[in-house]
């Protein structure tokens, strides 16, 4: 009886031991699961200050939550055709999630419904579509921003001030916003504002612009500039025309000539987004929706006005110099 007591316990100890080891051994050889896909397309794949600060959170977050990141974008940011080809063939891809900056809120909406309808998740960043058909939007609160802006101007022009507006590309959500904003702190009375000109998201465009309405409108006394493209281009036009002092320039970013601009008192101030923030929370939100999370619908990355007084204390230093320039 003991005997027989003996063999069957060491009969369930092997039969245990040889299911546990086949686990073990499936468990090994099983293939580990794949890392989320996500494809990021920018508004440009140059890179300046803000697109710089942005990628480096996309990367920083890419890296925390091993996600399998792809960035790409058109050459130029005004080239909306370019980006809606990127976009479709990203959808033939079918990876779990895209992150788009779109180009146009009206023109870039086609080939961002073509990701919903393949059953794709899409967040947005930086810039909105004509439709709220996104799954989070993560940007600048532009209109915040833009009030910023516009609070600063309403001072420097005072009663009989003039003011000049230089934006990027006509339809962006983004510059619309910000516009939208600047104004609404200026004063319901637009009749001190110029019409807005376009510069396409090119700085020497810009410049040229500004040069133009400048000698067509010599009673302007502040200009606007609503991206580094166009303030970088107004704040040089100012400088080479000689009219640092009597014209006041407001930007928007932060390049090194820019910062340049500044530091020489052309610029009255500049309003710089938290693009590594955006970068960094466009690609937590993309990865929480891939795993079937809930996040929320809007969220604004942050944006702060620095000036000549402000710019080497704490906070704002930091966000004026994120990077380094190659």
């Amino acid at each position: 009886m003991k005997r027989l007591m003996r063999y069957r316990i060491w009969l369930i100890v092997l039969l245990v031991l040889s299911v546990t080891g086949a686990y073990l051994f499936s468990t090994l050889q099983a293939e580990p699961d794949p890392k989320m896909r996500i494809i990021c397309i920018l508004k440009t794949t140059e890179r300046n200050g803000f697109w710089n600060s942005l990628t480096e959170g996309i990367e920083a977050a890419m890296e925390e939550y091993d996600a399998d990141v792809r960035i790409t974008g058109p050459d130029e940011e005004s080239d909306v055709e370019q980006q809606n080809k990127i976009i479709r063939d990203a959808v033939a891809e079918k990876p779990d999630v895209i992150v788009l900056a779109a180009i146009d809120s009206n023109l870039t909406m086609p080939a961002a419904l073509e990701v919903k309808q393949a059953g794709i998740k899409l967040v947005l960043i930086d810039s909105g579509l004509k439709d709220h058909i996104e799954d989070a939007m993560v940007g600048t609160d532009n209109n915040r921003a833009g009030v910023r802006a516009g609070a600063l101007i309403q001072r420097l022009m005072g009663k009989d001030g003039k003011l000049g507006i230089i934006s990027f590309v006509r339809n962006s959500l983004t510059a619309i916003d910000r516009e939208e904003g600047l104004k609404s702190a200026v004063g319901e009375d637009n009749s001190n504002v110029y019409d807005t000109v376009y510069c396409d998201s090119d700085e020497q465009r810009a410049f040229e612009l500004t040069t133009q309405l400048l000698n067509e409108h010599p009673d302007i006394t502040v200009l606007a500039g609503l991206d580094q493209y166009s303030s970088a281009g107004a704040a040089r036009a100012v400088a080479q025309l000689g009219l640092s002092g009597r014209v006041k320039v407001v930007g928007f970013d932060n390049s090194k000539e820019q910062i340049k601009y500044l530091e020489e008192g052309i610029y009255e101030g500049l309003v710089i987004q938290k693009a590594f923030n955006m970068g960094y929370l466009g690609i937590e939100a993309a990865v929480e929706l891939a795993q079937g999370g809930h996040v929320p619908m809007n969220r604004d990355s942050g944006s702060v006005l620095v000036t000549k007084d402000n710019m080497y204390i704490g906070i704002y230093q930091k966000l004026l110099f994120p990077f380094q320039e190659e």
